[in-house]
């Protein structure tokens, strides 16, 4: 599993959240475009990354980490 996908995981289970399918529903990302997203953390747009900063309460250096 990627380092991006496990950075996910582990917000993911603080905020409770069983799957990316859920996440996407609470983001309005759609779930295909989260995966792929996921795969190439290059192609997320800058409102995707701030709705999953929301909902998953990602940092600052979390951010960074998702798109270096």
């Amino acid at each position: 599993m990627s380092e991006t996908r496990w950075l996910f995981k582990e917000h993911m289970t603080a905020q409770h959240i069983e799957d990316f399918k859920e996440l996407a529903k609470l983001t309005g990302i759609k779930y295909q475009t989260l995966l792929d997203h996921l795969a190439d953390p290059d192609l997320f747009r800058v409102s995707e990354l701030k709705e999953l900063k929301r909902v998953l309460q990602f940092s600052s250096e979390d951010l960074n980490l998702i798109i270096e």
